[in-house]
C-alpha cells in the first residue's frame, strides 16, 4: 500500500503557538500550517504542491516542500503570506514508538518517530518565539482513513524537567501506547508493543466531556509510574483534517498534570506532582 508521509514540529509559549505540516500524500504534496493564539479560534492553512516539488535527504530529517524547507535546524519559507524563519536544534533525544514490523503488518498503525530540542529563536506569521522546547515528529501510515490515534506532548512543566510524549494508536478495539519520558536526567523508552499491554492502561482518549476534550492515561512500568491527565476546552482545538470517517483534532494549548515515582530499587520514592498549563500538544484522531 501507497504510503502517506508527515514531517511536522510544533511549538508554543502559552499564548501563541503553531503546528506546521509538511505532507506527502500518494497523488499530492501539502503543507499545513495551524495557527493559535489566546482568544481567538485556531486557524488552519494548507497549500498544495505539486509532488516533483517535494524532496527528502537520506537523513528522512531534511524535507524541501516547494518554498518551504524544514530540518532539525529550523525551517524557512512562506506558506501563503506567512513568513516562517526558525532556528532549532535537536539534542535531548529521540525515540520511534513503534517497531517498523508493526506498521508493515498493520498499515492503518502510523510508524511514528519524534525528536525533542529547542526552538532557539525565530518568527512564524509575526510572533516571535525565543528558547522553547521543539518536538520534529515523521511518521508513515498507508490505510489513514482507519487510522486512529491520540497523542499526549507536554515539556514545559513548573518547576521540573519533565519531558514527555504519549503515543497511542487504536489496534484490535484496544488502544496500544508508547511512551517517551525524561526526568531528572534520566531517559525512559517505553516503547515495546508487548510491555505496553501491561504498561499502559487508557482511561480517557480525547473524549468530550462538558466542554473538554480530557485525556488520561498510566504508565506502569519496573522503573518509572506516571498518571497523567490533560484537557483543553473544545474551541482550542483545529481540525486540520478529516480522514474518511475520522477527523484530526489538534491543540498546542493543552494543561496536563502528571504524578511521578520512581520504581525498582527507588521503592519508597514520593509521588512528585506537576502542571503544565496551555503549553502541551493534545490530539485525537477518532470519530467525531
Amino acid at each position: 500500500m501507497e504510503q502517506n508521509s508527515f514531517w511536522y514540529i510544533y511549538a508554543t509559549n502559552g499564548t501563541d503557538g503553531f503546528l506546521l505540516d509538511l505532507i506527502k500524500r500518494p497523488a499530492e504534496a501539502v503543507a499545513r500550517l495551524a495557527l493559535y493564539s489566546n482568544g481567538r479560534p485556531p486557524t488552519v492553512l494548507r497549500e498544495k504542491v505539486a509532488l516533483d516539488q517535494f524532496a527528502v535527504d537520506s537523513d528522512s530529517l531534511n524535507v524541501k516542500l516547494g518554498p518551504l524547507s524544514l530540518g532539525p535546524n529550523g525551517c524557512r519559507g512562506k506558506l501563503g503570506k506567512i513568513d516562517l524563519d526558525l532556528v532549532s536544534t535537536l539534542d535531548n533525544g529521540s525515540i520511534t514508538f513503534l517497531p517498523r514490523w508493526l506498521h508493515s503488518l498493520l498499515s492503518y498503525v502510523p510508524y511514528f518517530s519524534s525528536h525533542y530540542g529547542t526552538l532557539l529563536e525565530g518568527k512564524c506569521q509575526e510572533t516571535l518565539y525565543k528558547n522553547l522546547p521543539l518536538v520534529y515528529s515523521t511518521y508513515e501510515v498507508g490505510d489513514i482513513a482507519r487510522s486512529k490515534w491520540f497523542i499526549i506532548s507536554a515539556s514545559q512543566f513548573k518547576d521540573s524537567d519533565l519531558a514527555f510524549e504519549i503515543s497511542a494508536s487504536r489496534i484490535a478495539g484496544i488502544w496500544g501506547a508508547s511512551a517517551y519520558v525524561r526526568w531528572q536526567d534520566q531517559e525512559y523508552k517505553l516503547n515495546s508493543p508487548l510491555a505496553s499491554l501491561f504498561t499502559f492502561r487508557t482511561r480517557s482518549a480525547g473524549e468530550v466531556v462538558g466542554q473538554e476534550r480530557v485525556f488520561d492515561v498510566s504508565i506502569r512500568s519496573p522503573l518509572i509510574r506516571m498518571d497523567v491527565r490533560a484537557t483543553a476546552p473544545v474551541g482550542d482545538f483545529a481540525v486540520l483534517e478529516k480522514e474518511g470517517q475520522t477527523e484530526i483534532h489538534t491543540t498546542v494549548f493543552g494543561d496536563c498534570e502528571a504524578e511521578v515515582t520512581l520504581r525498582g530499587s527507588n521503592a519508597n520514592a514520593p509521588t512528585n506532582r506537576y502542571e503544565a498549563k496551555r503549553t502541551c500538544l493534545l490530539e485525537v484522531k477518532n470519530e467525531p
